[in-house]
């Protein structure tokens, strides 16, 4: 086949694959095929979100191995590494965040070389245990799992704050035991009801999760480089210390390094992704919003009404139940109903449904083993963690509740409300004078709501890769724990 300056190549696809006529007819078409293929298709299965359109293939090879001795390698070592380097800069005032993004860059070179490496020999051969250290050239699945192996363990363990302030400010003694059921409870716990709300979060079009196009398309990369590397003098511009360079109190007062930055412009990326994340990612609407936002209180933040300002979170969690309700009540009623017709999916979903599907009960599980073992550390070292039984259920429940709506609201605007406010306000309410429950409560209400959208985020990237499910399931499962 005659190469055209039209076609569309796929990264990580070796020459042998595109000999291949099953590779090569996934991956590759001649221009005249394609646009007839796109005419027929895109009006009818394509996606409607013209972002995803754009970027997220509409091709599939389930030929191409996916659970190989690279993808476990490589993605325990990123997942280890991501969660060490983002826990341990955490603690920064401006935190250092580094995402999956790097992971799924570094890994390409070490594909490569492994699959170059390290021998093809087949273990075990015609016995039912067979397998293969290098099943063949290094694929864009197992880029992906790997992505998502490591993006599921790398963020950083909120619970270990709770272990932080009962041993530094409460001078209080926590075991290693129970500061491991903490962790692991919470890293977990969310992952039960994430899967049963796939089906209103990750199959249905319209929720695109702009974030996943990025680690899609890989532009992050280049737009990381240059204020991450290449410009550190501009880290912060502070025009105060620039009028008064000899004055004492001017650094004091201006200096974004070594003093309070007052009036200081930043350019750090760390300082603009540390908290919201990358604007690259977020849609314009998302981005404009919070930047008015940012405008319109700027004038309450040194003065007297600063503390009203937390009425602005419980405000926010109002609005997103409300505007889920307005204008996607509608949309989860039907698909609670009929449980997701062939006329409601795209291309994406289309694919998908070729692979064995999870089954609910497995999350269900999950969901019923982690919050046994919460209420049994929790009822067992009461002492130590101070939260009862009926705290845990509280929590899991709020957690439950608010999922859906912020799962919704992450989907479209990569903006993702929390629960922190709500959560402190409710079990101080109820239960006061006991500062380790307040926190355990907001652990387990939050961060297992947090980290449920997270695995959901993570469920819809495998779905516009063509990830087998079950596959999804065993990588995040693992990458956490």
């Amino acid at each position: 086949m005659e190469e055209s300056s039209d076609e569309i190549r796929t990264p990580l696809i070796s020459k042998d694959e595109k000999d291949d006529p099953v590779a090569s007819s996934s991956q590759a078409m001649e221009p005249n095929s394609t646009s007839e293929v796109n005419e027929e298709q895109e009006p009818e299965e394509n996606s409607p979100i013209k972002q995803v359109a754009l970027t997220v293939p509409i091709t599939d090879d389930p030929s191409l191995p996916v659970l190989t001795f690279r993808m476990w390698v490589l993605g325990a070592l990123s997942c280890i590494l991501l969660s060490f380097l983002n826990q341990f800069f955490w603690y920064r005032t401006e935190p250092l965040t580094i995402t999956a993004i790097s992971a799924q860059i570094a890994v390409v070179p070490l594909g490569q070389l492994m699959a170059a490496k390290i021998t093809d020999r087949v273990f075990f051969k015609g016995k039912r245990w067979e397998f293969t250290l290098n099943p063949g050239p290094f694929n864009v699945k197992e880029h992906v799992l790997i992505t998502i192996f490591a993006n599921s363990g790398a963020g950083t363990v909120y619970a270990i704050h709770v272990v932080t302030v009962v041993k530094v400010f409460y001078k209080q003694q926590i075991t290693f035991f129970v500061s491991l059921l903490v962790i692991i409870t919470t890293q977990v716990l969310g992952f039960g009801w994430a899967g049963i709300f796939r089906r209103y979060l990750v199959e249905p079009a319209a929720m695109w999760w702009p974030a996943n196009l990025v680690q899609v398309s890989l532009f992050s990369f280049a737009y990381y480089v240059f204020p991450g590397y290449l410009f550190e003098m501009l880290t912060s511009l502070s025009w105060i210390c620039w009028i008064f360079p000899t004055s004492v109190l001017a650094q004091q007062l201006g200096s974004g390094l070594y003093g309070l930055g007052i009036a200081t412009v930043g350019l750090d990326w760390s300082t603009i992704s540390a908290y919201l994340g990358s604007p690259l990612a977020s849609p314009w609407f998302a981005t404009a919003n919070v930047a008015a936002g940012f405008v319109f209180v700027m004038a309450t933040l040194s003065q007297h009404i600063f503390a009203m300002t937390y009425g602005v979170g419980f405000a926010a969690l109002t609005a997103t139940i409300v505007h889920v309700a307005l204008f996607h009540g509608r949309e989860i009623w039907e698909q609670s109903k009929s449980s997701f017709q062939d006329k409601t999916m795209d291309i994406h979903t289309k694919l998908m449904r070729k692979y064995k599907q999870v089954p609910e009960w497995w999350f269900v599980i999950i969901l019923i083993c982690n919050i046994a073992l919460t209420i049994f550390a929790c009822e067992y070292y009461i002492e130590q963690l101070q939260l009862p039984w009926w705290g845990v259920l509280l929590a899991c429940a709020i957690a439950i509740l608010f999922t859906l709506p912020i799962g919704i609201i992450t989907a479209i605007t990569n903006q993702t409300p929390g629960l922190n406010i709500i959560t402190e306000y409710i079990i101080g309410y109820i239960y006061p004078g006991y500062p380790v429950a307040n926190m355990c409560f907001k652990v387990y209400g939050y961060i297992s709501m947090t980290q449920a959208v997270t695995f959901l985020q993570d469920f819809k990237l495998g779905h516009y890769m063509k990830i087998p499910p079950r596959t999804m399931f065993m990588a995040q499962v693992v990458g956490p724990l």
